[in-house]
């Protein structure tokens, strides 16, 4: 894993080492191991190393022998054995181990766009080619692996992380106030938009290339298909799941450095361990994190995997100053993020970082094969619909029919039906206080919900669903959190149920496999089953959730009342009777909204960093 710095300037000139340096230095912590930069001309490519493949050659940055690419990666590419073996055979020499090597010399083989449908990783590419003049910019298929831009009036300045754009004098610092009403609901900025008017994220699984003079091209590489519903039994299609999981894990446990697993207790997280430990000679390392609120407290489950597995078993209680904390994961972040479950990610990362430098995670299980109770309430909210009748009984009590309580407690999900009903679901602050907090303004997207939804037109409920989640809250929520807050420390996390066939193979099960009104993972259950304890794979799922709500009612909520109340910057682009409310209301426990306040603390923490770069006039 590293951090990607790149500049190239239309107008001739030289790119500044000493820029280039301290951009290099804002990514230390994703790559302490070793770092480089070279500059060709108006272009310059640099990189931060964290080492984990051959460790003793490959220090950036990488050249191809004819010296006409040279490549930074961020990331892993997984079959770079098999690629180096085609490559060898092709007469290519290779003065490495490593795989941001490979990826040169396929550049080279097969030029960007057919080298990028060769990759299976993740990964941020950035590299100068020396012959065509043009910069090139490839990310992964699901976006695991950031890469940011930004446009100069005389360059274009790429980094793995906003900070290390930031630092570069030519770009613009400038905050975009209009993507207020978006992060409130979503708790991020949807890409490629930022908080930074001209700072954007490059699609994921997409080819970017840029000419001397400027002329810009994006073209995308991969998208997931649905192809044919694969057939067979339950228990045929249960043991090619367990055999695809399996591979996905063996891929993704190379590493010439030590390596474990985050273990939370989940059936996700115990599979991908169980996979694990079947696949390594040695004791597995496992890793998990718990709370002395036994609300959120997992420790136990996890605990129980371990000892049915054997593993060498970690757990880590947060219970440091959440004040302390927040602050740190804000700075993290670059840019407001409202998922507080960056918290126990950011402690579980740091300690295991102290005992490993890679470990494997469950992150995709549920967005592979239907986890999500708002997944099994969109297939109720759907049933409601087609069955008024029926579902007109079951609101007056009858027991006809079976909707998950806690999502379906009355009839509004039914009335705003999809996809409003899902996004209402996963946001981070409810709809009535985001119109409320902003004046009105209706979040773009809302919008961009619909458009998925209607794009994926004539596929099932549950497709569909899992389509915008993995559009919107698996590319912007879950995989921003992991890289930030693991990469804080200097720890690669990997992701075995993203690995492109897996994902690919997920999405042509028939859908009564993965998720129902009342079942969720059948599948990975029933492949599981005779291996994980039934405490585990049957128990509700429990997410990773933090005691918000208890926090801002101590000093979290001190902390809160500070900097959100009189001479806070957020009452200059938002309502302050509206944020008075919110305190009132959840200090006085007529609601919880530990949420919406953690969502409104990041936001003010950010507007503070960056006081001088936006006016209330823009909001």
């Amino acid at each position: 894993m590293c951090g990607v710095v790149a500049e190239l300037r239309f107008d001739g000139s030289v790119p500044s080492r000493g820029v280039h340096e301290r951009q290099l230095e804002t990514l230390r912590h994703r790559g302490p191991d070793a770092h480089g930069y070279a500059i060709t001309g108006s272009a310059a490519v640099g990189q931060t190393r964290l080492r984990i493949i051959d460790t003793s050659h490959g220090d950036p940055p990488i050249k191809t022998p004819s010296g006409r690419f040279t490549v930074s990666l961020n990331g892993e590419i997984y079959n770079y054995r098999a690629l180096r073996e085609e490559l060898s055979q092709q007469g290519h020499k290779f003065s490495s181990g490593t795989d941001t090597e490979v990826v040169a010399h396929l550049l080279e083989a097969h030029g960007p766009l057919d080298a990028a449908k060769m990759l299976d990783g993740m990964f941020a590419i950035a590299a100068w080619d020396d012959h065509d003049q043009r910069l090139i910019l490839i990310r992964d298929r699901l976006g695991e692996k950031p890469l940011f831009f930004a446009r100069t009036p005389r360059s274009i300045v790429v980094s793995s992380e906003i900070k290390g754009l930031l630092v570069h004098p030519d770009v613009s610092k400038q905050v975009d106030l209009s993507m207020i009403p978006d992060y409130l609901s979503c708790g991020y900025v949807p890409s490629p938009n930022t908080f930074f008017l001209n700072i954007k994220s490059l699609p994921a699984a997409s080819v970017m290339k840029v000419t001397v003079k400027g002329q810009q091209s994006v073209e995308t590489y991969w998208s997931l298909a649905r192809g044919s519903v694969l057939e067979g039994s339950m228990a045929e299609l249960a043991r090619a799941t367990r055999q695809r999981v399996e591979q996905a894990v063996v891929s993704r446990s190379s590493a010439d450095r030590r390596l474990g697993c985050f273990l939370s207790g989940g059936i996700d997280s115990s599979i991908v361990t169980a996979a694990l430990v079947s696949a390594s000679p040695k004791q597995v390392e496992t890793f998990t994190v718990g709370f002395d609120d036994i609300d959120f407290d997992e420790r136990k489950y996890a605990s129980m995997v371990a000892q049915r597995l054997g593993t060498n078993h970690h757990e880590i209680v947060v219970s440091p100053n959440i004040v302390e904390l927040a602050q740190e994961i804000s700075l993290q972040h670059d840019q407001p993020f409202a998922d507080s479950s960056s918290v126990p990610f950011y402690v579980l990362s740091r300690y295991a970082a102290s005992q490993v430098t890679v470990s494997l995670s469950g992150d995709g299980g549920d967005e592979m094969f239907g986890g999500y109770e708002r997944f099994s309430g969109g297939l109720a909210v759907a049933a409601a619909q087609a069955h008024p009748k029926a579902w007109a009984l079951a609101l007056a009590g009858s027991k006809a029919l079976h909707f998950p309580g806690r999502i379906l407690r009355n009839a509004a999900a039914v009335e705003a039906g999809l996809p409003t009903a899902f996004r209402r679901w996963i946001s981070y602050t409810s709809e009535p206080d985001v119109l409320s907090l902003t004046g009105g303004k209706i979040p773009g997207s809302w919008g961009e919900y619909h458009k998925v939804w209607e794009s994926a037109h004539g596929d099932s409920v549950l497709d569909r669903l899992m389509r915008i989640n993995l559009d919107t809250y698996l590319l912007d929520d879950l995989l921003v959190k992991a890289d930030r807050m693991s990469m804080a420390h200097g720890l690669e996390v990997r992701n075995p149920f993203l690995a492109t066939d897996l994902v690919e193979f997920a999405f042509q099960l028939p859908d009564k496999t993965k998720t129902t009104i009342g079942q969720r993972k059948r599948i990975l259950k029933a492949a599981y089953r005779e291996i994980l304890p039934a405490e585990v794979l049957e128990r509700r799922k429990h997410g990773f959730g933090i005691p918000l709500d208890n926090w801002f009612r101590g000093d979290l909520g001190v902390f809160a009342a500070d900097r959100l109340g009189t001479g806070a910057k957020i009452r200059e682009v938002l309502n302050p009777q509206a944020i008075d409310n919110l305190l009132s209301e959840h200090n006085s426990g007529r609601r919880n909204l530990g949420h919406t306040l953690w969502t409104l603390l990041m936001l003010e923490l950010f507007l503070r960093r960056h006081v001088d770069h936006w006016d209330p006039a823009d909001a």
